[in-house]
């Protein structure tokens, strides 16, 4: 005794070309994904050449000012360094003067 299954015949079948369609948005999504995923980050440094910002020239004068030592700027101006290199103040005037010798 055998018996028939009609699972198979109640289900539409989709059309090729729209197969086709949903395949190929499939792999857009998919390679623009990874693409913005895997992509490396813009560069954070400015590239050689090109204008400096306000803060980096503020920062650069200021390490001037102090000849890399961070403890010689005033209370205000150390708050004021440390707000906008968020925190590194001491590291980035070092950094700058030594650039500058």
């Amino acid at each position: 005794m055998t018996t028939r299954s009609n699972f198979g015949s109640s289900v539409s079948k989709i059309p090729v070309p729209v197969g086709i369609a949903v395949v190929a948005v499939l792999v857009v999504l998919v390679s623009w994904w990874g693409y913005h995923t895997l992509a490396p980050p813009p560069p954070l440094l400015p590239v050689a050449g090109t204008p400096e910002s306000e803060l980096t020239h503020y920062l650069k004068q200021k390490a001037k000012e102090c000849q890399g030592n961070f403890t010689q700027l005033s209370a205000k101006d150390q708050q004021e360094v440390n707000g906008k290199s968020r925190g590194m103040g001491q590291t980035v005037m070092r950094s700058y003067w030594g650039d500058m010798k």
